[in-house]
Order: structure tokens, then sequence, then C-alpha cells
């Protein structure tokens, strides 16, 4: 099932959205990459309700890459969002007030240069979230 949320903003009087990381690479393939995220907005929506929220993101992923074979990636981030008002869904990445886990993993090996097969995985926690969301994910690629 998927569904789209669509928010019309009205007007944002200050948004500041930075991001930032680095990919430590080693061993032939391995990485690893810390990384970080604040967004900050404030405004109207165009219902009229006003809203102000920051988020802080800190995430870490270990990955592995051999080249025209296998990418896979880990990666575990944690998310906090600040705010007394109702946020935009799109303002904060979807996210809830109060403080969000999330663990991602990934696969995808290529068994030649026209088949592949994938693995996606997503679980989300905390005290933000109403239950624990899970999302898995495949897909096997033929192209001709």
């Amino acid at each position: 099932v998927e569904v789209e949320l669509e928010f019309e903003l009205k007007d944002i009087k200050n948004e500041v959205d930075k991001e930032g990381r680095y990919r430590f690479s080693f061993l032939d393939g391995f990485s690893i990459e810390p990384g970080g995220r604040y967004r900050y907005g404030s405004g109207e929506e165009i219902a009229g309700n006003e809203f102000d929220a920051y988020l802080w993101e800190a995430s870490l992923r270990f990955g592995y890459t051999r080249t025209k074979l296998f990418d896979g990636f880990a990666r575990f981030s944690t998310v906090r969002v600040e705010t007394d008002d109702n946020i935009p869904y799109q303002m904060m990445s979807g996210y809830s007030a109060g403080m969000t886990y999330r663990l991602e993993a990934s696969a995808q090996l290529s068994v030649n240069q026209n088949i592949s097969f994938g693995l996606h995985y997503v679980l989300r926690f905390g005290d933000a979230e109403e239950n624990i969301f899970q999302k898995l994910s495949m897909e096997a690629r033929a192209m001709f």
C-alpha cells in the first residue's frame, strides 16, 4: 500500500537545511560514513496553521562495494524533532516530534550485466513513532 501525502506551504519565513557526511574507504571496498543533519523551519501552511520545528539527525553507515558485482550497506540513525505545533509532513521528512531510531539495510547483487537482485529493509521505532514501522522490499531486474 502506497500513500501519498501532500501539503502546500503558504509561507516559509525561515528555513535552514544543512547536511554533512564523510566516507572513509578502506580494505578494497569497505567504508564507514558518519553523517549529520540539521533542519529548521517556521511559517504557515495553506490551511492557516503556523509551525515552528527543529530536526537533528546523526547517522553511521557501514558499507561494502565490489564493482559490478555487489553493493551493500547498513545505516543506523537517530532523529530528534522538537516542536509544539502541527508540522507539515514534508517539512520534517515525515518524522513526528520526539526521538526516532532508524535502521536501514540494503544489498544489491549483479549476476551479470543484464540480471541483478536487490533487497532493502527499513526499521523505525522510538517515542515519536506510534508503532514499530518495518518495510522490506525485494527486486529482481532483467535488462534485454
